[in-house]
């Protein structure tokens, strides 16, 4: 995985970044996707791709918090992107 998002993560003390190709949101990774991939290969030499969760989960501003909230529930999701 580039070394870039685990240091960026650590650094700002966040636990999850988007991830963008070609100016497109792409998907997100988490701190649990990072951590399940290096439980399972031990290592960090991997691309993003590999891990994150793809096609994201995204919800309209204007929704309901409950809408969010029944999105995470039914696909067990942890983040929803606005």
């Amino acid at each position: 995985m580039s070394k870039g998002v685990q240091f960026l993560m650590k650094k700002n003390k966040i636990s999850s970044v988007l991830i963008s190709r070609n100016g497109m949101l792409a998907g997100i990774v988490s701190i649990e996707d990072i951590m399940y991939s290096v439980a399972e290969r031990a290592n960090l030499d991997i691309v993003v791709d590999e891990i994150m969760h793809s096609p994201e989960l995204t919800i309209d501003s204007e929704r309901w918090l409950s809408d969010a909230i029944t999105m995470l529930d039914r696909r067990k999701a942890s983040h929803i992107i606005v």
